[in-house]
Formats: structure tokens, sequence, C-alpha cells
């Protein structure tokens, strides 16, 4: 198959700039879920510690030792995390992963597919430094590009294919 080369020059950068955009929105929306879910944490935990400050308050007021097995017993109403111990600062969960898939002012976001960025990368180098208009899947898997198909598939699409 041969394919007019600005067509497929075209069909890559566009595939790559799409790419980076969505990747780009994606990071920012992911960024923003995270500090919302930490700012839930954190105000979840502040109801959270003070239970935790009456606990101790009414242990001091009663003149009672409040023992480690108290706290570790009562463990879930002043911490969400199971293996707290009883030195472990109370509210300092924060969110670590957020899921592949999630929803933030009822959009769904999800990483894009990935591509390969230095196949492509390479792939409009050399379409750039080539002279001839007009270029085959052969010449691409001479040159390496080997699964490449995807961008030629997109640059027949936009008319790209010479007969």
């Amino acid at each position: 198959m041969n394919v007019k080369k600005q067509v497929l020059l075209d069909a890559a950068q566009t595939a790559q700039d799409t790419y980076k955009a969505k990747r780009e929105r994606y990071d920012q929306a992911a960024a923003e879920y995270r500090k919302r879910v930490d700012l839930k944490s954190a105000t979840d935990a502040m109801e959270r510690q003070k239970l935790l400050r009456d606990a101790l308050s009414a242990a001091i007021k009663a003149k009672k030792p409040l023992t480690v097995a108290e706290l570790e017993r009562d463990a879930s109403k002043y911490t969400n995390d199971r293996n707290w111990g009883y030195l472990k600062y109370v509210g300092s969960e924060t969110i670590k992963d957020i899921p592949r898939r999630f929803v933030l002012d009822g959009v769904t976001y999800e990483p894009p597919a990935a591509i390969p960025q230095a196949d492509l990368q390479g792939l409009i180098a050399v379409l750039e430094a080539v002279e001839e208009d007009v270029i085959s899947d052969g010449q691409l898997q001479r040159f390496g590009f080997k699964n490449m198909a995807w961008v030629l598939r997109a640059a027949v699409a936009n008319g790209g294919e010479v007969k």
C-alpha cells in the first residue's frame, strides 16, 4: 500500500498531539480528584480526631488511664487504618493511588490508550527526513516500523492512499 507522505505525517502528528492533549486532561483531572479526596479525608479525619480528643478528655477527667487495648479496641472510631497502632498520627491517611477510571463533576475520566510514543516520534522524524512524496508500507517496515499499521489506516481514512 502506498500513502502520501504528508497525509501519513499529519496522521502521526495528530495521533501524537491527541494523545498528549488527552493525557494532560486526564492528569489535570486526576490531580483535582486526588485533591478533593484528600480534602474529604482530612475533613473526615477531623471528626475522628475530635472523637479521640473527647475520649482522652473523658479519661483525664475521670482520672482513669486510657490503655492501648482500649484505643485499639475503638480504633475504627479514630482512623480508617486498621493497622494504625497507638502511635500513628490520627488522620494521616491520604489517597495513594487513584482508580484508573474515576468520575469528577459528572465526567468520567480514564487514561488514554497507550500509543508507542518513541515509535511515533521516530516515524515523524523519518517522514520529515524522507524526500519522496509517497511512502509504502514496505518502506516503513524496512525502516523498522512494523507495528504502525494504525497510523497507515488513519492516513488512508484521510484520503492519503495512492493507487
